[in-house]
Parts: structure tokens; sequence; C-alpha cells
């Protein structure tokens, strides 16, 4: 009996040295979910920060293409410019022809008009007429003239000055 006594004995021992241990365990779990709460911002902070990181990374990678690209729409840019300028120029040419023209050919007979000598009253009377009149149409052109176009190397330094 004294043998059973002492291994009831232990045995109690042992049950209260358990419920000790699981209660010591049920403690330390409490203690490390509190601790993951208080940890898992600063987590997400350390994860953020690294997602951040790539993402620079990334672009920093990104900025020679970018800057390519920003040469080469600029590029695109003038040339666009510089094709309208060439087709503004080409129509002025188109437009003002005619009219340098109808010039050089009244300027030639007021000239022709001043040179030419004359034999009677009546001849004089009609070159005159005639140089007056050229005269006027010269007059008049020079007034409606249209400016002369701009040369090419204008063009081509308007354009290149936009850098």
């Amino acid at each position: 009996m004294l043998e059973r006594h002492e291994q009831l004995k232990k045995l109690g021992d042992e049950a209260r040295q358990q419920e000790i241990d699981q209660t010591s365990a049920e403690t330390n779990i409490q203690q490390l979910i509190s601790q993951n709460a208080l940890l898992k911002p600063e987590v997400e902070r350390y994860q953020e920060r690294e997602r951040q990181a790539k993402q620079l990374h990334g672009l920093k990678q990104k900025i020679p293409w970018a800057k390519y690209e920003t040469s080469r729409l600029k590029w695109l840019h003038f040339n666009d410019l510089a094709a309208a300028k060439q087709q503004e120029l080409n129509a002025l040419e188109k437009d003002s022809g005619p009219t340098e023209d109808a010039l050089q050919k009244a300027k030639d007979q007021a000239k022709a008009a001043n040179h030419s000598t004359v034999t009677s009253k009546q001849d004089g009377a009609a070159l005159e007429n005639n140089r007056v009149s050229a005269t006027k149409k010269v007059n008049r052109l020079n007034e409606c003239a249209i400016a002369p176009p701009p040369s090419r190397t204008a063009i081509t330094a308007v354009s290149t000055s936009g850098d």
C-alpha cells in the first residue's frame, strides 16, 4: 500500500507540473501572439520599402530610354516644323511667281519707255503715256507686291533655334 501511495503522490506531482507547464505554455503563446501583432506593421512597412526599392530600380533603368524618347519626339517635332515651313515656302514661291513676272515686265516697259527717243510730238505723247502708265503699274505692283519668300537658311535657323 505504501507503494501505491507513493505512486499516487508522484502522479499528483506530475499532474500539477503538467498543469503548470500547460499554463506557462499558454502564457508564452499569448505573449508571442501579442508580439506578433506589434511587429506586423513593421513587417508591412519593410515589405512596402522593398517593393518601392524594386520599383525605383526599374524606373532608374528606364531613364535612358525616356531621355532617348524625349529627344526623338523633339527631333520629330522640329522635322515636322521644317517640313511645314518648306511647304509654306514652296506655296509662297508659287504664289509670288506671277507677281514677280508682272513686276519685272512692268519695269522693263518703264525702262524701254524712258530710254526710247521721241521723234515726233505724237510719238512722244504716246511714249510718255506708256511710260506714265508703266510707272503707275510698277508703283501699284510695288504696293501690292508680296515680300520675297524667306531664304532656306532663315527657315533652318528658326527651326533649330528652339533647342
